[in-house]
């Protein structure tokens, strides 16, 4: 199954995971999220990869603040 990745309309926060904890981040307006699952965990929240970092977004702000990214494809 592929996931669709996301470009934020606006800055969103998100939860940026690291060898030290949790933090904090706002991501800025243009960045690609690309989410690892298809559900999102109890508290509305889906894991992801954006900028080469681990990160959680509410799925409401994609529903609100994100787009699909459209895949291109290259003829051969």
């Amino acid at each position: 199954m592929t996931l669709t990745p996301y470009r934020f309309k606006r800055s969103i926060t998100a939860v940026i995971g690291s060898a030290r904890g949790y933090k904090l981040r706002v991501l800025p307006e243009g960045s690609v999220f690309s989410p690892v699952g298809a559900q999102s965990d109890p508290d509305g929240m889906i894991g992801g990869t954006c900028k080469g970092e681990v990160a959680l977004v509410f799925v409401r702000d994609l529903e609100l603040a994100a787009e699909p990214v459209a895949a291109e494809v290259n003829a051969a």
